[in-house]
């Protein structure tokens, strides 16, 4: 109950401006990050942003939460 799920077809019909994905291994996205890439959503329009934030840095509460929100903030630029 912590987490939620969208599927690729929710992805599709928010269509979201920005979508924040968690990188859990670099290089190796895991099956849930690579929904972000289906050529599926480009095919319906959906032009979101993707933001990947390490995973390290909001799993749990830390100040390394800060760096993860600066993430954030460069992606509004």
């Amino acid at each position: 109950g912590m987490y939620g799920y969208l599927s690729l077809e929710q992805l599709m019909l928010l269509n979201a401006d920005v979508i924040v994905s968690p990188e859990y291994l670099p290089g190796r996205p895991s099956l849930g990050e690579q929904v972000v890439h289906h050529p599926a959503l480009r095919r319906a329009g959906v032009r979101s942003q993707l933001v990947q934030v390490p995973s390290r840095l909001w799993n749990c509460p830390g100040p390394m939460n800060a760096d993860a929100v600066r993430i954030l903030a460069e992606a509004r630029r």
